[in-house]
């Protein structure tokens, strides 16, 4: 069994992807899969992703036979995993070499719910001078309580895309949805936009705490074919908020 999976899901992205795909090769932790799910691209995506595969045992490619959206496509990677402990790297992001040496050994604790680490945005990889997501000073455990609340009511505090974090491959299988209850919206799956960041909440609430690293590991490509750039996106994350203080509201 490997150690970690990077799940890569992907659609029409093909230039992109590859380098996705060769930033987790570059892994310092050498013992790992990399899972590339293919939403039935139009262009040569899966292809590539094929072409990779043959030269490196470590890449799986898959392939949907017809185009179930972004956030199905998240899932149905996180089912095809065989580790322990997974993360989401989108087809146009990257990641630093030492990413999973430096975040695993956290999540070794049974009370850490994941782990994340800030991250740079820009159009130029890693080009961008001020991270995002850097609000502690050095390797930061953030409680559970504090990590919702401020999710609920702060906006850019914390990581709403789990592309910045890693966690068990079982919480990544079941904590992420396509809907909001009392909050229905059809752009939920089309984006990701709030399902994502309630993912890092809802897996959060069975556990004493989330871990920062202090290290900025990730890279977030900035350009107009983002999903968030679309304009639901905002109202989203309103109301995946809205419904986060809502159901700690009725916790109480």
């Amino acid at each position: 069994m490997p150690k970690a999976s990077i799940i890569i899901p992907v659609y029409n992205r093909s230039a992109m992807m590859v380098d996705a795909v060769t930033s987790a090769q570059n892994q310092t932790l050498d013992d790992i899969e990399i899972i590339v799910v293919d939403n039935a691209s139009t262009d040569d995506s899966f292809e590539a992703a094929l072409g990779i595969a043959r030269k490196d045992k470590r890449v799986r490619v898959f392939r949907n036979d017809s185009n179930i959206g972004p956030v199905l496509n998240w899932k149905r990677g996180a089912s095809l995993a065989n580790s322990q402990y997974s993360k989401l790297l989108f087809s146009d992001d990257l990641l630093g070499p030492k990413y999973l040496e430096n975040s695993l050994p956290f999540l070794n604790d049974p009370g850490c719910a994941l782990v994340y680490s800030s991250v740079n945005v820009a159009s130029d990889p890693w080009s961008a001078k001020t991270p995002f997501y850097n609000n502690f000073i050095g390797n930061t455990k953030i409680r559970t309580a504090l990590f919702i609340h401020a999710a609920a009511l702060a906006d850019n505090f914390f990581p709403v895309s789990p592309g910045a974090c890693i966690s068990r491959t079982i919480d990544l299988q079941r904590n992420i949805f396509t809907n909001l209850s009392g909050f229905e919206s059809e752009y939920y799956a089309s984006t990701g936009a709030g399902v994502d960041m309630l993912f890092y909440c809802i897996t959060a609430l069975n556990y004493e705490y989330v871990q920062y690293i202090d290290y900025c590991e990730v890279y977030f490509r900035a350009h107009l074919d983002s999903m968030s750039a679309h304009p639901a996106v905002p109202k989203c994350y309103e109301n995946a908020r809205e419904f986060l203080s809502s159901a700690l509201i009725k916790s109480r």
